[in-house]
């Protein structure tokens, strides 16, 4: 079985871009968290560079249009 490999770097630059998306859209955590389906401070720790759950990562990358991959690049 493979694994996927998301550095924590990928993770910094993920957190800034989703940083910058979120409030591109005006949206505050809360707001986004409410529209994914967990907690502005889970988003808040994503944006600070933490891991997400697979679920999440498919959540944001449907808020914002966009594929997994775009967001969180496997290495």
């Amino acid at each position: 079985m493979s694994s996927i490999l998301v550095t924590n770097r990928q993770l910094n630059v993920t957190g800034r871009q989703l940083f910058e998306m979120r409030r591109n859209l005006g949206l505050s955590p809360e707001q986004l968290g409410h529209r994914v389906g967990c907690s502005g401070r889970t988003i808040r720790r994503i944006e600070e560079g933490k891991r997400p759950t697979v679920r999440t990562m498919f959540l944001l990358a449907q808020a914002f249009d966009k594929e997994v991959s775009e967001l969180w690049p496997i290495r």
